[in-house]
């Protein structure tokens, strides 16, 4: 039994020299693409070359260059297109802020009204305007029939407003 453990340790011993002499092949991780100039590296495996810090991919095919892109550079800039969309968004709520129409109570005809509005970095000046058209509509001189309308400026944008109010 000895000698089958010691057979054994021996041949481990023979196996694991000969294991330390093999040397790795060199492995390239990263292959630079520079075809289509700097910051471009090979997709592995493919012969695409993606951009990372853009997710622009190129690679060429018979009938030239195609230029596409990743799926989350997709996703960005279809991002950053609607973000554009919030910095209007701020004007848009200081405009609507700038809207109040002034508060009419009975015996009031007419009411004019200076408005402030915000939204986040976004200010807006609005002015407005109320009417009464006419009161005691209904039995016991109930019912007010009142119009308003205004305009609110932010930056370069305009928003507006107007409707009619019966109220008893």
């Amino acid at each position: 039994m000895k000698i089958l453990f010691a057979s054994a340790g021996i041949s481990l011993l023979a196996a694991g020299a000969a294991f330390a002499q093999l040397e790795p092949e060199p492995v390239e991780y990263v292959r630079v693409c520079d075809v289509y100039g700097t910051g471009f590296f090979y997709i592995p495996g493919t012969e695409q070359c993606l951009r990372p810090d853009t997710g622009e991919i190129r690679f060429e095919t018979e009938q030239g260059t195609v230029r596409t892109e990743t799926a989350l550079a997709a996703r960005v800039r279809a991002l950053e297109s609607r973000m554009a969309d919030w910095e209007d968004f701020d004007s848009h709520i200081a405009i609507s802020n700038a809207l109040q129409s002034p508060d009419l109570v009975a015996g009031e005809t007419f009411g004019v009204r200076l408005n402030w509005g915000a939204g986040a970095s976004s200010h807006a000046f609005g002015l407005t305007g109320a009417v009464t058209f006419g009161e005691g509509f209904l039995d016991g001189g109930r019912g007010r029939l009142s119009g308003y309308s205004g305009v609110a400026f932010s930056g370069g944008k305009v928003g507006g407003n107007a409707g009619l109010q019966f109220s008893w």
